[in-house]
This record gives structure tokens, C-alpha cells and sequence, in this order.
């Protein structure tokens, strides 16, 4: 909840999301989101990661969609 209140309040657009428990051995310290989010360009694709960042998530890019 608190990953799609961050994208929302910078008004992003979450288009798909996978939840994998299973990442880690201790389900309790981490999981994986995969999530699909439309940007509004460039910059609002780094303002997204960097909300997410400054909330203590690491967030990592796997390719673009144009």
C-alpha cells in the first residue's frame, strides 16, 4: 500500500503489479514488486524512482516502453 500511495502522490500510474514473496529466504524482511507504472516522460520516471528511494525502497529499472 505504501509503494502505490508514493507513485500516486507524484501521479503515476500503476499499470501492472507482480508480488513474489519468495525473493527472499526470510518473506518477513523482503519481497519483490514487479510494477508496470506509466510516466509522463523522463523526468517524472526519476522523480517516481527517486520518491521511492527517499522512502527506503530500492527500486530498479528493467526497461523502457515508448
Amino acid at each position: 500500500m505504501k509503494v502505490a500511495q508514493i507513485i500516486a502522490d507524484k501521479q503515476g500510474n500503476v499499470i501492472k503489479l507482480e508480488h513474489n514473496q519468495f525473493y527472499s529466504t526470510n518473506r518477513h524482511e523482503a519481497v519483490e514488486l514487479r510494477i508496470t507504472i506509466e510516466a509522463y516522460g523522463t523526468a517524472h520516471k526519476e522523480e517516481l524512482i527517486a520518491a521511492l528511494e527517499e522512502e527506503g525502497f530500492r527500486p530498479k529499472q528493467t526497461h523502457t516502453s515508448m
